[in-house]
């Protein structure tokens, strides 16, 4: 038992099509974030900030305002996926983190290779979620230790990097 409400466990651990419902949610917010930052004022402004913050408080921009909603939306969205995370397992695990840490850095500045050069971008993280699952349970199904995904993550980050930074260049 885990002390949390029901429907929080509900909602860790519900199905649909063979997947959980936290998944759906997840995509739901990666596409309504990615709709923000692509297309409305808001997103642009918050891609500004994030260039050169002194430029957009010269071009008219509320830096502060802008940085202080996005660190405490981000801050939302963890806590509603850490609450999340405890009912899917159960309750508190200090040492859950440390195997989330590596995947998602390789997540991340993958998918600044992958769909937008040189940008943090929600669709490309996506994309790499994927690319990364799908070597990660290739390599489960090949028999690796397991010490080798952590390799893996660490190789994908380090391309990724790479990747990233070369391409970034040739777009200036």
């Amino acid at each position: 038992m885990s002390g949390l409400a029901k429907y929080v466990q509900w909602i860790a651990n519900f199905e649909i099509a063979g997947l959980p419902l936290a998944f759906y949610l997840g995509v739901i917010l990666m596409l309504g974030f990615a709709y923000v930052l692509r297309f409305t004022p808001l997103g642009r402004n918050m891609r500004f900030v994030g260039e050169n913050r002194e430029v957009s408080r010269l071009a008219g921009v509320r830096v502060q305002r802008t940085r202080f909603g996005a660190f405490t939306f981000a801050g939302l969205i963890a806590g509603v996926g850490g609450v999340i995370t405890a009912a899917g397992t159960g309750g508190f695990d200090p040492s859950s983190s440390n195997a989330y840490l590596l995947p998602m850095f390789a997540a991340t500045f993958l998918g600044t290779a992958i769909l937008d050069p040189g940008r943090f971008n929600p669709l490309g993280t996506l994309l790499a979620v994927f690319f990364l699952g799908t070597g990660v349970l290739g390599l489960q199904l090949l028999g690796a230790n397991s010490w080798v995904t952590n390799v893996f993550y660490g190789g994908v980050l380090v391309v990724a990097v790479t990747l990233t930074t070369i391409l970034h260049q040739r777009a200036r």
